[in-house]
Parts: structure tokens; C-alpha cells; sequence
């Protein structure tokens, strides 16, 4: 690991930290779902999967399991577990 990871030794409970975060969320076939790319207090975030791959949008609203979106002139509501990832910018 150390060759890997440089300085794994003193980071035991970060690396610790971010298996646990992946293993909470991940579906049934073990991929990650979208929880696990967090929406933070951005204005702009990036699909990177779906028919919208690379294509930014504007979020208009973060509400608990969708996003009001602006995408291009068309504005819409995503659900956050759609299937689709989508990362901040």
C-alpha cells in the first residue's frame, strides 16, 4: 500500500472513514449511488452518465430526493436517485 499511497500509515482513520462512506453507499450490485457524490452548496453541477453526460446545469433548488435544474432553457426536477450521475463544478 505504501507505494500506492504515500503517508497511508498515518492516515489509517481517513482511509478507514472513506471505505465506510463507500460501502454505506452503495446499491445492490455494489456501484455507488448518487449519495455518494454529494451535492454541497453549489449553483452548477455535471452529469457524468445518461443520455446528459458532460453536460452542466444550473440547480435552481436542492430539496431532500430531487433537484429543481435549469438545463440549457429547459428547467426540470431530477430525482437524486435517478440512476444518473451528476458531480458539483
Amino acid at each position: 500500500m505504501e507505494y500506492f499511497l504515500t503517508g497511508c500509515r498515518q492516515n489509517q482513520k481517513e482511509i478507514k472513514d472513506f471505505v465506510n462512506r463507500c460501502k454505506e453507499n452503495e446499491n445492490s450490485e455494489g456501484f455507488l449511488t448518487q449519495d455518494f457524490f454529494q451535492i454541497l452548496k453549489s449553483k452548477e453541477a455535471k452529469f457524468f452518465t445518461g443520455p446528459f453526460t458532460n453536460m452542466i446545469f444550473k440547480i435552481i433548488e436542492n430539496q431532500k430526493n430531487r433537484l429543481k435544474i435549469l438545463l440549457g432553457n429547459v428547467e426540470t426536477t431530477i430525482n437524486k436517485n435517478s440512476g444518473y450521475l451528476f458531480r458539483s463544478v
